[in-house]
């Protein structure tokens, strides 16, 4: 059986801290995605084993293509459950 998989973006607070718990929650490896290290690492303490995070801007086109990279060994990304969420400056 294939593990669910999951990429939050925006995933330090607000609405993607929730849809990471709740994915979480519902058995998914949750990669979470956002620009701050400190509160990412909480919500991956919060989560526990079998999730990860990625710290980066995705406005920054480097950023984002490092982002993809690092998925890509893992799975295809086409088995990715994907949830862009608005971060704010």
């Amino acid at each position: 059986m294939t593990k669910k998989t999951a990429l939050v973006t925006g995933a330090s607070s607000g609405i993607g801290a929730v849809f990471a718990r709740e994915l979480a929650g519902e058995g998914y490896s949750v990669t979470c995605v956002a620009r701050s290290h400190d509160k990412l690492q909480e919500l991956a303490n919060e989560l526990g084993e079998g999730h990860r995070i990625l710290v980066a801007d995705l406005s920054d086109n480097s950023q984002l293509q490092r982002v993809v990279e690092s998925l890509e060994p893992d799975a295809n990304l086409a088995r990715h459950r994907v949830l862009a969420t608005s971060g704010s400056s």
